[in-house]
C-alpha cells in the first residue's frame, strides 16, 4: 500500500470519527392511562425535532435511533403539558410516573444522576419541613433556608463536576441548581465547561451573554459587598435605590412580582415586619420585577402594602443583583453593605431579632 493510499484511509477514519453518533432508546409511560397521543421529542437547547413517539393508553411505544451527541429534550403533544427534561443518549432512557411536568428518569448515567439531584431536592424539602414542625411551626414559607440549599448544592456540585462535558452538567448549571450554588462556585464550575460549550456556539452564547453576566453580578453583590444602585423613571420622575439604601437605616429589599404566587405568600410577613420595625430604624422596600408601574400599583392597592416601592425597574434589578427567580430578599446594613441575601421569611425574621433584640 503506497503512502498516498494510507493517508487517504487515515483521513477517512478521522472524518468518520468526527461524525460519530450516540445511540438512544426511549421507553416507559407518561403516568396517565387515559392518554393516547403522538408526541414530538424536541432538543431543548437547539430547538430541533429529534423524533416522535406514540403513546397508547399512557404507555410509550419504544423508539431508538442515533443523535450527534447527548441531548436534553422535552416531549410535546396536545394531550398534556410538555414533559421536561428528558436526557437521551448512552443507552435506554426510561420514563416513569409523570405526575407533573418533571418525569422520573432511569436507565442511563445522565438519567440516574438527574434523578439523584431531584431526590436531593425532595429530601432537603422534607427535612426542612420536619425542622419546622419540630420547632412548632405549622405554616411553611416556600423558600428553602440556607441549610436546605447547601444540601442541594453539595449534590449538584458533585454531579456537575462529573458531567462537565455534557448536557446534564449545563442543565444543572443553567436551571436545576443555579439557585443553590454560590455565585463564585458557580462561575468556577462553569469555567470547567467552557471547552465543551464552545463546541456549540448557541450554548456558548447562551452562557456568555445570559447566565455568566448574572452570576458575575451576583458575585459582586454578595454578602459583604456594597449595594449597587438601580434607578427607574416613573411618571417623568427618576427614583433610585440609593434614595433608601445607605442612608442610615437597615433596609430589607424584596424583589417580587404580581403574578408570582410565592411572592404574594411573603407579602403579609413583610407587612408585619414593616409595622414592627419601621420606628426602630428599618426600611422595608419592595421592587416589582419586569412590570410596568400601573400594574404594580394595582397589586399594591389590592394587598394594602404601606411600605415604599421602587416601581418600573423592569429587568434592571435582576441584572444588577444577579438573580433568576423571585422572590429574592436582601438585607442591607445602614451604610449600604449587604448583610444577607437569598433570605426566606423565617431567616429574615431571625436576622432582625438579632439586630433588634429589644423589639421581638
Amino acid at each position: 500500500m503506497n503512502k498516498k493510499a494510507i493517508i487517504t484511509i487515515l483521513l477517512a477514519l478521522i472524518a468518520m470519527a468526527g461524525q460519530a453518533q450516540v445511540h438512544y432508546r426511549l421507553e416507559g409511560n407518561i403516568g396517565n392511562s387515559d392518554i393516547s397521543d403522538r408526541m414530538e421529542v424536541r432538543d431543548n437547547f437547539n430547538n430541533v425535532l429529534i423524533d416522535s413517539i406514540h403513546v397508547v393508553n399512557g404507555k410509550i411505544e419504544p423508539i431508538e435511533g442515533t443523535i450527534p451527541d447527548y441531548a436534553i429534550c422535552y416531549l410535546w403533544g396536545d394531550s398534556r403539558p410538555p414533559i421536561y427534561p428528558i436526557f437521551l443518549g448512552g443507552g435506554t432512557t426510561r420514563i416513569e410516573n409523570v405526575s407533573s411536568i418533571h418525569p422520573l428518569l432511569s436507565g442511563t448515567p445522565l438519567c440516574e444522576d438527574y434523578t439523584k439531584f431531584q431526590s436531593a431536592v425532595q429530601q432537603a424539602n422534607g427535612e426542612l419541613m420536619m425542622r419546622k414542625l419540630r420547632s412548632g411551626q405549622t405554616k411553611f414559607t416556600v423558600k428553602l433556608d440556607a441549610e436546605a440549599s447547601q444540601q442541594i448544592a453539595d449534590v449538584a456540585k458533585d454531579i456537575i463536576t462529573r458531567h462537565d462535558s455534557d448536557v446534564l452538567g449545563y442543565y444543572l448549571l443553567r436551571e436545576g441548581a443555579i439557585n443553590y450554588i454560590q455565585p463564585a462556585e458557580w462561575l468556577s464550575l462553569a469555567e470547567r465547561m467552557v471547552p465543551w460549550l464552545k463546541k456549540n456556539s448557541k450554548l456558548f452564547d447562551d452562557y456568555s451573554k445570559n447566565y455568566k453576566p448574572l452570576q458575575e453580578a451576583a458575585a459582586t453583590t454578595s454578602v459583604g459587598c456594597k449595594f449597587v444602585d438601580v434607578e427607574a423613571d416613573v411618571d417623568g420622575k427618576t427614583f433610585k435605590l440609593s434614595d433608601y439604601v445607605g442612608r442610615g437605616n437597615y433596609v430589607v429589599m424584596n424583589f417580587w412580582g404580581t403574578t408570582c404566587p410565592p411572592c404574594i405568600t411573603e407579602l403579609p410577613v413583610l407587612k408585619q415586619i414593616h409595622q414592627q420595625y419601621a420606628s426602630h430604624g428599618l426600611t422595608v422596600l419592595g421592587i416589582p420585577v419586569n412590570e410596568d408601574a400601573e400594574k404594580s400599583r394595582q397589586a399594591i392597592d389590592k394587598y394594602q402594602l404601606s411600605y415604599p416601592q421602587l416601581l418600573n425597574t423592569q429587568d434592571k434589578a435582576a441584572k444588577a443583583y444577579g438573580f433568576v427567580t423571585i422572590p429574592e430578599t436582601i438585607l442591607f446594613a445602614p451604610d449600604g453593605t449587604i448583610l444577607a441575601r437569598g433570605l426566606s421569611m423565617d431567616e429574615l425574621k431571625a436576622k432582625l431579632e438579632e439586630i433588634f433584640p429589644d423589639n421581638k
